[in-house]
């Protein structure tokens, strides 16, 4: 959230992209990813909700993401879980929420790189495909390296290093007992990316691994990437109990687009 913070303060809107807060966009009325005109002019997508399908609306995208801790993310997540549910006026309760999060941060990556990934190699350890999916990437930071990391980041970016914004939310002092057992894929991949990662300076200018650009080779799949951003919009909207909303308002607005190219059609006709 701090990256994000920095990249809203320090970019132009039309060059900036984030699905963290899917119902921020709604509210601002941002456009969603598949609404955009014209994608040439991002510089950085951002968010909890991207897929790998979007790469091929980029230009020479650079990967980078970050890891935390295992135990110490799963804790910061189930505060802010507690936190998001009490703000959205749902029940939530730790101990069944739990069980549902083994080794979430290598799901995460395996479901939003699902073919950098080999997510159906069942050949694979869940461990080994977040591994292959990461290794596309250029870098991988840490809470250690996280000031020097953001500033690489807005280097390549050709724009001055924004004062830092730290995710302050406040969040619940919540009790929370993790089993370690349930992170057993998490900690393999959070000790590997430390080796691959940890000592090797971010290079935005470092060309793409082979695995990225084979990837890139391939014939894009919309459908996969309309489903995908579908079903993480709907659950938000539901979440905060917009949905119908949220339906009646893009319909409007459609409804309003129809009649303007109709408008526009009758004049080029004339």
């Amino acid at each position: 959230m701090s990256i994000l913070h920095m990249a809203h303060d320090a970019l132009p809107a039309h060059q900036f992209f984030q699905n963290t807060s899917i119902i921020k966009n709604w509210q601002d009325r941002r456009p969603e990813f598949l609404d955009i005109y014209d994608h040439s002019t991002l510089r950085f997508v951002w968010g909890h909700s991207v897929h790998e399908q979007m790469l091929y609306f980029l230009n020479n995208p650079i990967l980078f993401t970050g890891l935390r801790e295992p135990v110490q993310r799963l804790i910061s997540a189930a505060r802010y879980e507690a936190h998001l549910a009490e703000l959205q006026g749902r029940p939530f309760d730790v101990n069944e929420w739990l069980p549902s999060q083994r080794n979430p941060m290598t799901w995460f990556i395996i479901h939003r790189f699902p073919t950098l990934a080999e997510r159906d190699n069942a050949s694979l350890t869940p461990f080994e495909r977040a591994k292959r999916a990461l290794q596309a990437f250029h870098h991988v930071y840490f809470t250690d390296t996280f000031d020097e990391s953001v500033k690489t980041i807005f280097d390549a970016l050709g724009v001055e290093v924004p004062s830092m914004r730290s995710n302050v939310s406040p969040k619940p002092d919540l009790a929370v007992e993790i089993d370690a057992a349930n992170l057993q894929y998490d900690f393999e991949l959070y000790e590997w990316a430390r080796e691959e990662f940890g000592h090797r300076p971010f290079d935005p200018d470092r060309p793409a691994s082979d695995r990225l650009a084979e990837f890139l080779s391939r014939s894009p799949q919309p459908s996969v990437l309309e489903n995908f951003l579908a079903n993480s919009q709907a659950g938000e909207y539901s979440d905060w109990k917009v949905l119908d909303e949220v339906i009646e308002d893009r319909i409007a607005r459609a409804t309003r687009l129809l009649k303007e190219a109709e408008v526009y059609r009758r004049r080029r006709n004339l």
